[in-house]
């Protein structure tokens, strides 16, 4: 009996090529799964690791961003190239709101950071931003 189950499983199993319910099912999760995985590996690639730095007695900003595939770069902004500093709400479902800083400089894209857990403590350092870029 054992020498015939060895057998059986080294025999290729029959396959009939008759596609079913069960298999689109299974094959659309597959697919979502596949798709979920790229999105992540696609994220982790091209997703930045930055630095903001405000000096103010040079009066510029500097913002340094590196990625998995770019080498660490820097780009600096003077004070009079920026447009607003304002606070931005972001509302979850799951937690409390964060609120983070946004900086619009001249032809560039917004600039988010801070991350804070309370709107107090956001507050106060747009109003340390605002009083250093005035």
């Amino acid at each position: 009996m054992g020498v015939r189950l060895q057998y059986e499983l080294l025999i290729k199993p029959a396959w009939n090529s008759r596609i079913n319910i069960v298999m689109l099912f299974f094959l659309v999760i597959s697919i979502g799964a596949i798709i979920v995985s790229l999105f992540f590996i696609i994220a982790a690639i091209f997703g930045r690791s930055q630095h903001i730095q405000f000096d103010a007695s040079n009066r510029v900003i500097r913002y340094r961003f590196k990625t998995a595939i770019h080498p660490f770069r820097e780009v600096r902004y003077n004070f009079s190239q920026i447009e607003a500093l304002e606070l931005k709400v972001s509302e979850w479902d799951s937690r409390p709101d964060t609120y983070n800083i946004r900086l619009k400089i001249q032809d560039q894209r917004d600039l988010i950071f801070g991350d804070f857990p309370s709107r107090p403590e956001a507050e106060h350092y747009l109003a340390v931003l605002e009083e250093m870029i005035s």
